[in-house]
């Protein structure tokens, strides 16, 4: 492609970039507390969610937590430091898990 048609292109796939990106952003609520108060909130009678998953990340050792209502099927992520806080970074319902890789 010739310099000429490349000063084109270029913007125009940049600008088709942020398009795309746009329709993936979404405004999450933060909620933080002691880990201890929160995860006992996700017990509580109200979501009686169950922490299913767990992963640590290596570059600061948080856990980053899946909890789970099997009946209502309602879904909380956590943030977990070292520190003993935690912060809600997604909360849904509708969750389902796969055993074939795929949802």
């Amino acid at each position: 492609m010739e310099g000429n048609q490349m000063k084109f292109v270029l913007p125009l796939l940049f600008f088709c970039n942020i398009a795309m990106a746009e329709s993936f952003v979404s405004i999450l609520e933060f909620g933080c507390d002691r880990t201890d108060i929160i995860t006992e909130g996700l017990k509580s009678t109200r979501y009686k969610e169950g922490m299913r998953w767990a992963g640590q990340m290596p570059s600061d050792q948080s856990v980053f937590s899946l909890w789970v209502n099997e009946s209502t099927k309602s879904w909380t992520i956590l943030k977990s430091s070292t520190s003993g806080f935690s912060c809600v970074i997604g909360a849904g319902t509708e969750s389902k898990e796969s055993d074939k890789g795929t949802i």
